[in-house]
């Protein structure tokens, strides 16, 4: 295997990532196994090119970029985290809370010692 072909798979790792999707989920969308995904993923098998552009498509960029022909890789994903989730970690908890405060019409939210504003 040279290094191109393992560029591709850890290129879709990386894209993956960065979009936050899953394996499985990926795997569906390009109409493979998770099992294939993850040995591409790993570089013990090479992703044959007629699969480029599926991965490009679910992965939200170009088969360009996961051969690696574009020196960009993708920033690192950027987690914006709901003030109200520093206290309540579920996030069923803390969406309920800030559907509550919303139709509530609180503008200004107090728990211990800290006031979140919008």
């Amino acid at each position: 295997m040279n290094f191109n072909e393992k560029t591709v798979g850890i290129n879709i790792r990386k894209y993956r990532l960065y979009n936050e999707l899953n394996q499985h989920w990926l795997a569906k969308q390009v109409g493979i196994s998770r099992k294939t995904l993850i040995a591409y993923e790993k570089g013990y098998s090479t992703v044959p090119p007629h699969l480029y552009n599926c991965f490009a498509q679910a992965l939200s960029t170009t088969a360009e970029r996961l051969l690696g022909n574009i020196n960009t890789t993708p920033p690192p994903p950027i987690k914006l985290i709901n003030p109200i989730q520093k206290f309540y970690p579920s996030t069923s908890t803390s969406l309920l809370l800030l559907q509550k405060a919303m139709l509530a019409g609180i503008s200004t939210l107090m728990f211990p010692n800290v006031a979140l504003l919008h």
